[in-house]
């Protein structure tokens, strides 16, 4: 989905777990391993036709720490401001803004 903000990630590959392919998506990706802590678990509709199971970590990262591979780049969000302009699927930027609030109560 060109010019869609959206999640860094891929496909489990066999006998993968979901953490490890996170590890092994975020080297292949952003060339950095991450330690991650389990956040949630979805499932989405993507476009009204494809069905999305993913799975979200948290870890801290900071813009110096890594270089895109893939993708057209990356950006940061203030979940704080109206990001209703973005493009922007509703599913992630609600996972967004949930993954704030539970950070918010947490730390």
């Amino acid at each position: 989905m060109p010019s869609v903000i959206g999640f860094f990630g891929g496909g489990i590959e066999n006998g993968e777990l979901p953490y490890e392919a996170a590890i092994r998506e975020s080297n292949e990706e952003l060339g950095i391993v991450l330690n991650y802590k389990f956040y949630k678990e979805r499932v989405a509709i993507v476009e009204g036709k494809y069905r999305e199971h993913a799975y979200f970590y948290f870890a801290n990262i900071s813009n110096e720490m890594f270089k895109v591979s893939e993708g057209d780049g990356f950006c940061w969000l203030d979940i704080k401001k109206d990001l209703s302009g973005l493009q922007i699927q509703e599913h992630d930027l609600n996972t967004l803004k949930e993954a704030y609030h539970f950070l918010i109560k947490n730390i």
